[in-house]
């Protein structure tokens, strides 16, 4: 949920006041990690025991941990493509804006 906020603020903000704005919610965003890393262990209700850095009862079954460890290989892979595809995007709509900012100047001439 939070990032989907940073996606629609990161869209709806002016360019000037993005960072700062972006920053903010993605500070908050790290801030909750551990308050659910924490609340799994501290409210005992109906979720049950954590699985990894759990107690003796529970753990990942030899041939879960192999499936696990490659799922998790294979979505950094995918972040990590997804990532430069933003980047690129990123570097073209500051090469529009560039273009765009010349050819008014060039208009108002």
């Amino acid at each position: 949920m939070i990032y989907a906020a940073y996606v629609m603020v990161r869209r709806a903000t002016p360019i000037d006041q993005r960072a700062t704005i972006c920053a903010v919610i993605c500070l908050f965003g790290m801030a909750d990690v551990p308050i659910v890393y924490i609340a799994n262990r501290v409210f005992r209700t109906q979720h049950p025991a954590p699985v990894l850095g759990g107690d003796e009862n529970s753990g990942l079954a030899p041939d879960m941990l192999v499936t696990f460890l490659v799922a998790n290989l294979v979505m950094l892979l995918l972040w990590w493509c997804i990532f430069r595809v933003r980047r690129r995007v990123e570097r073209l709509e500051r090469k529009l804006e560039g273009l765009t900012r010349l050819a008014h100047e060039v208009h108002s001439l």
